[in-house]
């Protein structure tokens, strides 16, 4: 039995709800150096990352901000793994210094347009996708 676009969605509901019932106080001005856990999903759709990398290009990012009007509050970073690669990765702010990546892709122009990168600066790091 194939999974549906719904089954996906309440699967990652669930995951989220559970962290966040295990921490529910919300702490906007953690540092984003934090701990990140990363939920099993994000590996599942991503093959080509390994907790390991995400951790490494979570650690070394080069740009994170927190995303206008989420709450509770994201944190978009982009930043490169062990093996070269751009990296965009979404994280959830549990409160008391941890945090929940439950995104992470090779970099979009569409995300890091919404980082405030220039269309000069998108072209240098991805080309014309």
């Amino acid at each position: 039995m194939g999974t549906t676009p719904i089954r996906c969605l309440l699967s990652f509901v669930h995951e989220i709800s559970k962290l966040i019932s295990a921490n529910k106080a919300w702490a906007s001005n953690q540092p984003f150096d934090a701990d990140v856990e990363i939920l099993p999903r994000v590996i599942e759709r991503h093959p080509q990352f390994n907790a390991d990398d995400l951790r490494s290009a979570w650690r070394h990012a080069w740009k994170m901000m927190t995303r206008i009007g989420t709450d509770p509050p994201q944190i978009m970073a982009v930043g490169y793994d062990p093996h070269g690669r751009l990296v965009e990765m979404i994280a959830i702010d549990l409160g008391n210094g941890r945090l929940a990546m439950y995104h992470a892709n090779n970099a979009q122009k569409k995300f890091l347009h919404e980082m405030g990168f220039s269309e000069r600066r998108i072209r240098t790091l991805i080309g014309r996708r």
